[in-house]
């Protein structure tokens, strides 16, 4: 099951894809998060 925090990263991921696509690049997103939950890294 996905949880809140979860389904807020993944939501990010979609975001950063469209901002590739948007920007001309293929549409790729990713969020890198640590074990305790933080955003420690992303890109597109």
């Amino acid at each position: 099951m996905i949880n809140q925090g979860d389904l807020r990263f993944l939501q990010r991921c979609v975001a950063l894809a469209e901002e590739a696509l948007a920007g001309g690049d293929m549409p790729f997103g990713s969020v890198l998060v640590s074990a305790e939950g933080g955003d420690i890294g992303r890109g597109s």
